[in-house]
């Protein structure tokens, strides 16, 4: 969450400046009488953990690097909330600091944090107090298939009341004929995959565009140590203003330590999970690597005929680049293709600042991405609310709605 504030800092215009050089030198002024002074609200406790850290002149003419500045440090979760208030005491309400980024960028680095800090209040919610479940199948009109899967499948579906339509997910319990129906927001751009397929491949500020919505995402899940774990094409989706929607949150876990399970998709397993070494979050910034190759290539860095062989692909570690990609792309994907984790970008000592602040992203606006603000390369075409040409056509089947649930106990405080 902090390192996409700080980083905000990069991208926001310094709107009370002009280019001219007297204005120049006012900067440097401005810039020189915060360099050398420290986090005055950083706890005694932590305070020589951060004596060294002061925003020097040099780093200061660029301020995203005040994240990078901090994150150099290793600190708890504790340091984590002291930053967070000396953030807002030693920085935003710095009379200087304000000056130089201007009124409205301040107020947007505040919306940001706003955000999120409120969003893991609701999260944190909803995670101690579920909603129980209500409603039953017969509530919706069944519209048409749009994916399938060994889970079972998901079917457009409209609610005969309220007539929205809704993506409704058929999960086959298996232990009877009985199913667990999960209804969720219908997005009706469709799957990147489709779009992959059709087009064959991205240009690269296409890939751009959509991995630093990734990126944000992921930093967002990471903060609530929650693990994705099955980024791919087909569980991306495009709404109709050409931003992306992840879905299929059936694989996510929330980890604070490591895990072993074994599950994902064989092209975009991290060697570790392959090798059940335990894992944590940096399986996720292995499998951006993956996908920021398959959307400039057409097709993964991994692929055999059998699982076992791409296993054997992953674990060896060796990437063929194509000649097209350029060499800022090449080293990116270089860098969250690493084998190692303790080099792997993401989940080094700058943690995400090695990902946002790479070459490939240097002219990112990371803020703007966050607000929805820059226009999308591609705009799906949406004929309305329930148009599904944007999904594939499957055959229909029935779905088989047991009589008698014979797993109610088991199930009811799903």
């Amino acid at each position: 969450m902090l390192s996409f504030f700080y980083h905000c800092l990069k991208q926001i215009p310094l709107q009370p400046l002009s280019h001219s050089s007297k204005t120049s030198h006012k900067i440097e002024e401005n810039f020189s009488a915060i360099s050398n002074k420290k986090f005055s609200s950083i706890s005694s406790s932590s305070d020589e953990k951060y004596k060294n850290c002061k925003l020097n002149s040099e780093n200061s003419k660029n301020a995203y690097k005040i994240g990078v500045e901090l994150r150099s440090f290793t600190y708890n979760d504790s340091d984590m909330d002291t930053m967070r208030n000396s953030l807002n005491e030693s920085i935003l309400l710095e009379e200087n600091f304000f000056h130089i980024l201007g009124k409205e960028a301040c107020e947007n680095l505040k919306r940001v944090k706003e955000y999120l800090d409120r969003s893991a209040k609701e999260f944190k919610e909803k995670w101690e107090n579920p909603i129980k479940s209500i409603g039953s199948f017969d509530e919706y009109t069944r519209v048409k298939t749009l994916g399938t899967g060994s889970f079972g499948r998901v079917i457009l579906v409209q609610n005969k009341q309220s007539k929205y339509f809704y993506a409704m997910k058929v999960l086959d319990k298996q232990k009877d004929n009985s199913n667990i129906y999960m209804v969720l927001e219908y997005v009706p751009g469709g799957e990147m995959f489709l779009h992959l397929r059709k087009l064959n491949r991205f240009s690269e500020a296409h890939a751009k565009f959509y991995g630093s919505q990734i990126i944000l995402s992921f930093e967002y899940l990471h903060s609530l140590d929650i693990v994705y774990r099955d980024l791919k094409p087909e569980n991306l989706l495009i709404c109709n203003t050409g931003y992306l929607k992840i879905t299929d949150f059936g694989f996510a876990k929330r980890v604070k330590g490591r895990t072993w399970t074994l599950c994902g998709t064989p092209e975009y397993l991290a060697p570790e999970i392959i090798l059940s070494k335990g894992y944590n979050k940096s399986v996720d910034w292995w499998a951006l690597g993956v996908l920021l190759y398959e959307m400039v290539a057409g097709f993964p860095p991994f692929f055999a005929d059998q699982p076992i062989q791409i296993y054997e692909k992953i674990v060896a570690g060796k990437v063929k680049m194509p000649s097209h990609f350029s060499s800022d792309l090449k080293d990116i994907i270089k860098n969250l293709l690493q084998v190692d984790i303790t080099k792997r970008y993401g989940n080094m000592k700058n943690g995400i600042c090695d990902i946002k602040c790479h070459k490939w992203f240097h002219a990112m606006d990371w803020l703007n991405i966050f607000l929805r603000k820059i226009e999308a390369p591609f705009i799906p075409k949406i004929k309305g609310p329930g148009d599904a040409s944007n999904f594939d056509d499957y055959d229909e089947e029935p779905i088989n709605i047991a009589s008698e649930d014979k797993c109610s106990k088991e199930f009811g405080e799903f």
